[in-house]
């Protein structure tokens, strides 16, 4: 299963994979244990979402950055 918020795909932290696979039964839960299809490495349901959660914060930075250095600066009026 691919672990995903809308274009940000969690990503193992040992091998870069995509794919992982659930070790619990039943309903996936944050807890749930997940292991990468790949290097078979093993988390979380919710580390693989704690990583998303990181990688959207740094993508966002990055684009205000872009924004910030591509803005024109404003002068000040004088009066």
């Amino acid at each position: 299963m691919i672990v995903s918020i809308r274009d940000v795909s969690a990503r193992c932290a040992s091998c870069g994979g995509t794919e992982f696979r659930q070790l619990d039964a039943g309903a996936v839960r944050p807890a749930t244990r997940m292991a990468c299809v790949q290097c078979n490495s093993t988390t979380t349901y919710r580390e693989l979402l704690d990583s998303i959660g990181e990688e959207a914060m740094r993508r966002a930075n990055e684009a205000l950055a872009k924004l910030k250095k591509n803005s024109p600066r404003r002068r000040k009026s004088r009066k």
